[in-house]
């Protein structure tokens, strides 16, 4: 039962638990949250929204720092397991800030912006070992591939160290491509908008298709917005720092423009708007 527990744990974080790093990062969340759900482990609110945060708190301190989830059970190095204590603490209190919000399928948003750690040196999160290439990706929606600690490719040798790898298991050649591949292609809508590549979800058409949109969509939303639900919202990832612009259309699903008013991001409308993907963010001001 502990097996499948980790294993599950594994799939929720995204990491690869044939590695020993993956395998230490799942049994530490699935430890964590089975502790603090039952109230055997009071550092956190007996709940599961607070469980499923200091469970990935954990899982990234064991990514950070291999080893302390062997080192911090009973019995174990007190100074480790105040310092584990400590971090899944500060997780807590972010998450009630709402600095970290949870994400269905992903890890919770916000943990680069709360953890300095995760942005620094060596220890940026898509250097962590033991994470898929599918959870990388994920990021890359988000976070440019520097601010992840990225090179231009992953699974291979980094080319100044010819025995290094980004991830614990190396991606066999021809299995596709990689994940941080050249971009591929714009689209340009019958309108004239320009939707941008988005890497492994391939060109702009590829991109909204996935989604559920259609070029026809896209344009219908640009050009009748409804003016009570666009606006301008904070960017994440390359756009961080700037306002960028939210424009909704008249059934609810939106699209996410840069300065040049080529389209970035857009809802899904292969899932309800009430899902969490859906959500927009804080309009910081209406559209003028």
């Amino acid at each position: 039962m502990r097996d499948r527990r980790v294993d599950e744990a594994g799939a929720r974080l995204g990491v690869d638990v044939t590695t020993v790093e993956g395998r230490l990062a799942a049994t530490a969340y699935a430890l964590v949250q089975e502790g603090i759900s039952s109230g055997g482990y009071p550092i956190l609110p007996k709940n599961s929204e607070f469980a499923r945060i200091g469970a990935e708190a954990a899982a990234l301190y064991e990514l950070l720092n291999p080893g302390t989830i062997l080192d911090t059970g009973i019995g174990g190095d007190p100074a480790k397991q105040r310092a584990l204590q400590d971090f899944i603490g500060a997780a807590g209190e972010a998450f009630a800030r709402g600095d970290l919000q949870l994400r269905e399928g992903e890890l919770a948003q916000g943990w680069i912006e709360v953890l300095p750690e995760l942005t620094e040196d060596e220890r940026r999160l898509g250097e962590l070992p033991g994470f898929t290439p599918e959870r990388i990706e994920q990021w890359l929606e988000t976070y440019p591939i520097e601010e992840l600690g990225l090179p231009n490719n992953t699974g291979s040798p980094i080319p100044d160290d010819p025995t290094g790898n980004i991830i614990s298991t190396p991606i066999p050649e021809g299995t596709g491509p990689s994940i941080v591949e050249a971009r591929p292609g714009t689209t340009t809508t019958p309108d004239g908008n320009s939707i941008l590549p988005h890497g492994a979800k391939g060109d702009g058409q590829e991109y909204i298709t996935g989604k559920g949109h259609t070029v026809e969509q896209i344009d219908e939303i640009i050009a009748n917005p409804r003016p009570d639900l666009s606006g301008f919202i904070e960017g994440r990832g390359l756009l961080k720092g700037q306002d960028v612009r939210l424009l909704t259309g008249s059934d609810g699903h939106w699209v996410k423009l840069d300065a040049d008013g080529n389209v970035r991001a857009t809802s899904n409308r292969n899932l309800p708007l009430s899902h969490q993907e859906n959500d927009p963010g804080e309009i910081i001001r209406p559209l003028e």
